[in-house]
């Protein structure tokens, strides 16, 4: 029927199977199918349905908790203007989206404060004061003596570990041939 068209018939179309699942008339069917024309669509009337919401809607919103007035600043009185309908509708938009914002912000200052939490309880035991054996005074004269100290050195070193528990404490856990002479290095 079409002489001119008997030329396309033989020749191979590069590519065929990847612009026949680009461009072919199958496509996805269901409720939440929709060709680019249709989501246009969609979003232009849903856009026009928020800017349309009057007074009584906004207060069916607000007492089916489908939407809050908290956090909106300027309080209507008497000697207010009404605003249009556009002004309402973009005051609506500014407190869902502080709302959606203070959400975002307490589910932030959450997350901080757990992870404080857990920095505090780590850190704790990380740092827990080491324990201090507790040596009686006689205790530690006696240590001195084995130290083969002569006076002087044993009146400093006395006075020293009774002031300082916590190299008292090293001195014990040193091994008993160098405790001397770490004793002698912590008094300089």
């Amino acid at each position: 029927n079409r002489p001119k068209a008997a030329t396309w018939r033989d020749k191979p179309i590069y590519h065929y199977q990847k612009l026949l699942i680009l461009y072919g008339a199958d496509r996805a069917i269901g409720d939440e199918s929709e060709t680019p024309q249709e989501m246009r669509e969609r979003i232009r009337s849903e856009q026009e349905e928020i800017h349309n919401n009057t007074i009584d809607e906004i207060d069916r919103m607000v007492f089916n908790d489908e939407a809050t007035l908290e956090g909106y600043d300027t309080p209507m009185n008497a000697n207010t203007p009404v605003q249009n309908q556009a002004d309402g509708s973009s005051c609506s938009k500014r407190a869902k989206r502080k709302i959606s914002m203070e959400e975002d912000i307490d589910s932030l200052k959450e997350s901080v404060q757990a992870i404080s939490d857990v920095i505090v309880k780590t850190t704790a035991e990380l740092v827990k004061p080491q324990e201090v054996r507790q040596m009686s005074k006689s205790e530690i004269l006696n240590l001195l003596v084995e130290l083969d100290l002569n006076a002087s050195e044993m009146d400093r070193a006395y006075i020293f570990l009774i002031k300082n528990p916590y190299m008292l404490d090293g001195i014990i856990t040193y091994p008993t041939d160098r405790r001397r002479n770490l004793l002698i290095e912590m008094m300089k």
